[in-house]
């Protein structure tokens, strides 16, 4: 059998097909494009020895003139194809580096690659995404939806600038891998031409913004860098949606605020791409430019609404009691009030200057002057009036039933009518902005949310698997009408139509707009709404012992139960408990102890007097002052206090920590480069959302190492890869603090040891001029013995002596 190594023959394809492409032709582009992406699906896992053997048969020479090749006279389909064909280089060379690739490998890229070649390409991709986005309205015929091309383009119609500017960005994204730190914290000497091009990039934040950096846990357990695309989509992130995720994401534990991250991410997608869809309507980008300017108006003019109807509305008897008796030119009252009221809004509109508008007759008041009348019909009411006013009898109609009509001055009415239409007009397009825009969000979030609590479908795209039947169009009905926020904005029409056609009086509602706008105010409607069950159950407590403090006074007292009007008031228990239950709050408590007093005094009896003391005084501790003044307001207190505790944590935790590792910023601002640049760039949240999308929407066949590792962490809602409480920046600054550290016991140790090394020579010195002194002074002894015959014979003048010797020859 015979063994072939793959990666190095298509390595050395690549190599042969460079030396005999044809950029006219597309099949040859084709087959180029087919051979990068195979070499690339080879190195990617990643396999560091496949990487190294790549990197080893693979010519970064060839590398440079693929992405040197003009593209200059090309048709539309080979420049698309050629362009595709760079992308593909760009990718195979990021994934020569993917993981714990040999530092070798990156250093012969940075020796190799030309650069100017890289910024040429990118500055290329850049001026024709601009281009292409201007061709779409520049390039537009009057009368005509056609686009026509722009002769500086290659590209149809059909092309999407967005996947031009891509190409930008992948550069941009090799750049940010050839000058990311090493193992060791430090950066290749040879990356400053790629650091260049990082800080004076083509495009400048067009493609730095697109281009996504963050952190991630690696199989290996290793904090690593993850580089990628920002999706196109992500740019619709609303403001709103990025406060209320931050707002109200479960704080629970750092886990579960990953994990709670990762679930809202489906829904967050969803938002992004109906925006996406919606941004292509001129009309809808329009009215939505102005959202917060059209609220803002509709506010300033709900309070022009109510100042005028402060000003201008009146009863007719009020206006009566104005009048000085001077007919106002006119020679009698009646003459006067006949040319003073207008019987409709025509003849108001028409007599302006001095007409006075009837708008609408108080529904509560059945009766006037002491005569019963019916709005309906012409034995009373306005029937009446309008009778009146037909005989010439106006001012008695007026003296009889003024009080129970009430009138604008036509000036204050055409004020409020025009302002009326204008706030009829801005509440109409915030209810159909609302409508458009967030109705179709919240009744998909509802949906997903049924369904899994449910588990009538199961993983991500939950929404998607929802049968589309009967059932399912019902409760999206259900669910849009059901939404607070829309049936906020259909009140907030039908009381701008009422305060128009009907009464200014229903302006007032608007006012109620500073609930959605203060944040203070909202925390006070928090404070009565999310213990709206326990205050429930008190005021439940409250009716009971009212109730027995009834049953108390109808058997003993029911007689000291008196109106005003002398009446009894306790003739049967349901009225003794209505009395009770009208007067039993604390402020009412004074007024029913002087009718007592009044009460017991008539009846003359001290025990009657002492016993309803007790009962009034024990009923106002125990409702008005415990329950109500203590129990009630209390808990109201007590959950402001807590809404407001809460929301300054919550503020604590974004100002303070990071969202995604959970450490604190004093950490980073001590150790690493700054808390703001480690959540602007290592770990911003909004980036990993981008990365889930990402990983959602690119094809899993076109995954390389990482992202497959890491979107299958996501399918099984696994956060795992996520640097929970480590971060790079820290570690690469605990790694210098190592390195400090050993570098100064090495020198210790260096000094300690020449320290020694000089004592040892000293030493050394010292015995050896010892020795030196010792041999002088045996050479004279043998000289004496010599001549005495006392001393054996030494060895002769140039024979070696050691110390060694030295023993023996004594």
């Amino acid at each position: 059998a015979r063994s072939t190594d793959l990666t190095r023959t298509v390595a050395e394809l690549l190599v042969s097909w460079e030396r005999n492409c044809l950029l006219d032709s597309p099949f040859m582009l084709q087959q180029g494009i087919t051979i990068v992406e195979t070499t690339t699906e080879f190195v990617q896992g990643p396999c560091t020895r496949t990487q190294l053997a790549v990197s080893n048969v693979l010519s970064y020479f060839t590398i440079n003139r693929i992405l040197a090749l003009p593209s200059e006279g090309l048709d539309e389909e080979c420049t698309i194809l050629l362009r595709e064909l760079k992308d593909a280089v760009v990718i195979l060379l990021r994934s020569l580096m993917e993981g714990n690739a040999d530092a070798a490998i990156k250093r012969r890229m940075l020796a190799v690659l030309d650069f100017h070649i890289i910024r040429r390409n990118m500055q290329q991709a850049v001026d024709e995404y601009f281009m292409l986005k201007k061709r779409s309205t520049k390039g537009v015929k009057k009368g005509s939806n056609k686009v026509v091309p722009s002769p500086d383009l290659p590209y149809g119609p059909d092309e999407d600038p967005w996947e031009v500017l891509d190409t930008a960005v992948q550069y941009y994204l090799l750049c940010m891998k050839l000058t990311e730190p090493g193992e060791d914290g430090d950066v290749v000497e040879e990356a400053a031409d790629a650091q260049m091009i990082l800080d004076d990039c083509p495009g400048g934040n067009t493609v730095k913004e697109v281009a996504g950096r963050v952190e991630y846990v690696a199989q290996d357990g290793a904090v690593r860098r993850f580089y990628f695309p920002i999706p196109k989509i992500c740019f619709n992130l609303t403001h709103r949606t990025k406060k209320e995720t931050l707002w109200s994401v479960n704080r629970s534990s750092l886990e579960d605020k990953m994990s709670d991250i990762l679930y809202r991410t489906e829904d967050i997608q969803a938002e992004m791409e109906h925006q996406e869809a919606l941004s292509n309507s001129r009309v809808y980008r329009a009215f939505n430019k102005g959202r917060e300017a059209w609220k803002n108006i509709s506010f300033f003019l709900a309070f022009i609404n109510n100042i005028v109807t402060l000003m201008g509305l009146r009863t007719l008897s009020e206006w009566h009691s104005y009048w000085d008796g001077t007919y106002d030119g006119y020679d009698s009252p009646d003459e006067y009030w006949r040319n003073s009221l207008c019987p409709d809004l025509s003849t108001a509109l028409a007599n302006f200057d001095r007409c006075i508008y009837v708008r609408w007759p108080q529904p509560s008041d059945k009766y006037c002057n002491g005569m019963e009348f019916d709005l309906n019909s012409t034995s009373g009411g306005l029937s009446d009036l309008q009778e009146a006013y037909a005989m010439a009898d106006v001012g008695g109609a007026v003296a009889q039933f003024g009080a129970c009509y009430v009138y604008t001055n036509t000036y204050f009415n055409i004020a409020n009518f025009v302002v009326g239409l204008m706030q009829i007009a801005l509440s109409l397009i915030i209810f159909t902005m609302y409508v458009i825009t967030f109705t179709p969000l919240v009744i998909r979030e509802k949906h997903r949310r049924r369904a899994l609590r449910l588990n009538l479908v199961k993983g991500e795209y939950a929404f998607g698997k929802i049968p589309r039947t009967s059932l399912f169009y019902f409760m999206s009905f259900a669910y849009a009408v059901t939404d607070p926020v829309f049936l906020y904005n259909v009140l907030y029409v039908v009381f701008a139509g009422l305060g128009a056609f009907v009464t200014p009086l229903f302006f007032a509602f608007h006012l109620l707009d500073l609930l959605a706008r203060d944040p203070v105010l909202q925390s006070v409607l928090n404070a009565v709404r999310k213990p709206v069950g326990q205050l429930a159950k008190t005021l439940l407590l409250c009716f009971v012992i009212m109730y027995i403090y009834a049953c108390i006074a109808f058997v003993t007292i029911m007689h000291q139960f008196v109106a005003e009007d002398n009446t009894h008031t306790c003739t049967s228990p349901v009225k003794c408990f209505l009395f009770v239950l009208y007067n039993g709050i604390f402020p009412q408590m004074p007024q029913s102890l002087t009718s007592v007093e009044d009460g017991a005094m008539y009846y003359d009896d001290i025990g009657i007097f002492s016993f309803r003391i007790i009962y009034d005084f024990s009923l106002m501790l125990i409702i008005g002052l415990f329950l109500l003044s203590g129990v009630f307001a209390g808990i109201i207190i007590d959950t402001f206090g807590a809404e407001r505790d809460s929301k300054k944590e919550i503020q604590e935790d974004i100002v303070g920590t990071c969202f995604v590792c959970g450490i604190d910023r004093t950490e980073f601002d001590r150790k690493g480069e700054g808390f703001d640049k480690h959540i602007k760039e290592d770990h911003n949240l909004w980036k990993y959302i981008a990365l889930f999308i990402h990983l959602r929407k690119k094809p899993v066949e076109w995954f390389d190492g990482p992202e497959s590792y890491v979107k299958a962490k996501i399918d099984k809602n696994d956060i795992s890869f996520l640097p929970l409480s480590r971060a790079l920046a820290l570690a690469e600054s605990d790694s210098d603090d190592e390195l400090d550290k050993v570098n100064a016991a090495m020198a210790d140790r260096v000094s300690d040891m020449h320290s020694r090394l000089r004592a040892f020579q000293n030493s050394t010195r010292d015995a050896l001029a010892a020795l030196t002194e010792q041999v002088a002074m045996l050479s004279g002894g043998e000289a004496a013995a010599s001549s005495g015959g006392l001393m054996p014979r030494l060895p002769s003048r140039g024979s070696a002596i050691t110390p060694r010797d030295l023993p023996s020859r004594l």
